[in-house]
């Protein structure tokens, strides 16, 4: 509702609307992505454990965190560069969208946040079972990141209980 609002909103000041979608494996993307953000995550957290002097354990880190480094650490090379492939030919399929479209508009979110206490940060969640969770919500979001495009999230909503609805507007690379 809140999308469709905001659509109606943006052609009430003469913009053209139209219903369009990127279209990708989000099965292949999420494999993708977990790999490529656990391996990235191994390398990045070890780095700050050996310049502190601190081990990467379940007293230093989340559970999810700990389990991503120790999967990140096992990603082999070449599924790695695999992963940079899909990451890479994706980037490509969202340069060939945008050159139809200016802007994207997509909620912030897929749905509403779960409550406080809902995650439980001391959890060893594996990698894939983390993001696929995550995915429910934060399915809008990735992509773009991973893609390097610049996107903005706007509070223009709200839910019945009071809290921000965010509507995200999506441009090409450059």
């Amino acid at each position: 509702e809140a999308t469709a609002a905001t659509a109606a909103t943006l052609e009430s000041m003469a913009h053209h609307v139209e219903v369009a979608t990127p279209t990708f494996s989000w099965e292949t993307y999420l494999e993708a992505m977990t790999d490529v953000w656990a391996a990235t995550n191994a390398y990045t957290i070890d780095g700050f454990a050996g310049a502190v002097g601190r081990p990467v354990n379940e007293e230093t880190v989340e559970g999810a965190t700990l389990a991503m480094v120790e999967y990140g650490r096992a990603v082999p090379a070449t599924r790695l560069l695999r992963a940079i492939d899909v990451e890479t030919a994706l980037t490509y399929l969202m340069a060939e969208f945008f050159s139809r479209y200016d802007v994207l508009l997509t909620p912030t979110l897929g749905a509403e946040l779960p409550r406080i206490g809902h995650y439980d940060p001391t959890v060893l969640t594996s990698p894939r079972d983390t993001f696929a969770t995550w995915s429910r919500w934060e399915c809008f979001l990735p992509v773009f990141n991973t893609t390097g495009q610049p996107a903005i999230s706007l509070p223009l909503h709200q839910s019945p209980d009071g809290l921000p609805i965010g509507m995200q507007l999506v441009a090409g690379l450059g």
